[in-house]
């Protein structure tokens, strides 16, 4: 207790005895040494702030390996979902007879063709009029003819389609033509068939096809909107891409029908 009690008077006795220039010196001292210590812990804790944000956007090994694993499962799947469209197809393609880049096409069928479009027999078990019957299909794959972007198809189409009336006419027959689209999810190749019909039956044709396409939209309770079809007007300026539809068009009147 006398020792503190001496320090204690000691310093008492120093500070009384120092100057005002002496009180200024050392209040600054340790006031700069307790800025300096503060700055020191701050920048501190600021480092290990910053370090701790940016380590988020270094690399991890583990995570490198993760994605490149799932990197390469995404190129499988996909590898493997082209494959098996590829493999579907083709064999969906393979039933189309009458195109010629099908697997299965019959040759001994084949009429004539141009630069964009063949002229095929129809088979026996699926004409009206066996050995009269034919289909008009584009060369390149094409799901509708209102799809089809290529002009020469249409203008061999209507070649065709005009000596087939100068065909029939001396036989007193015009020819009935009937494109049918089903929705099969683009995988299948359309054709135009070509019916021959006596001038006499031919004309009640727009008014029988009519009556029947809307008794069918009634029973199914599908669209029943008509779209009429002329050389003015003609079937790709009425029904939409990738609709599936039945169009049937009068060769010698110049005028038809689409159902969508």
């Amino acid at each position: 207790m006398l020792f503190r009690s001496l320090a204690a008077k000691e310093r008492v006795t120093k500070e009384t005895s120092m100057s005002w220039n002496e009180h200024m010196a050392r209040d600054v001292i340790r006031l700069g040494k307790k800025r300096k210590l503060k700055s020191t812990a701050a920048a501190g804790e600021d480092s290990d702030e910053e370090f701790e944000r940016m380590k988020r956007y270094l690399p991890d090994n583990e995570n490198v390996k993760k994605s490149a694993k799932q990197i390469e499962k995404e190129r499988h799947r996909h590898r493997r979902r082209q494959i098996d469209q590829y493999q579907k197809q083709e064999k969906i393609m393979s039933m189309c007879s009458w195109w010629i880049n099908s697997s299965s096409f019959a040759k001994h069928r084949l009429l004539a063709f141009g630069k964009h479009v063949s002229l095929m027999m129809a088979p026996p078990n699926a004409s009206l009029v066996p050995g009269h019957q034919f289909y008009l299909v584009p060369l390149k794959y094409s799901t509708s003819m209102v799809d089809c972007e290529d002009k020469g198809v249409q203008e061999e189409v209507a070649l065709f389609r005009r000596s087939l009336e100068n065909l029939y006419a001396r036989e007193r027959k015009g020819i009935i033509l009937c494109e049918t689209v089903l929705p099969s999810k683009g995988l299948w190749q359309t054709k135009v068939e070509v019916i021959p019909v006596p001038f006499s039956q031919i004309q009640d044709a727009p008014l029988y096809f009519k009556s029947a396409m809307v008794e069918q939209a009634d029973e199914f309770g599908t669209y029943n909107k008509l779209f009429k079809t002329t050389l003015q007007k003609p079937l790709r300026t009425v029904i939409a891409k990738k609709f599936s539809y039945f169009h049937v068009e009068w060769g010698n009147l110049e005028i038809g029908r689409a159902h969508v």
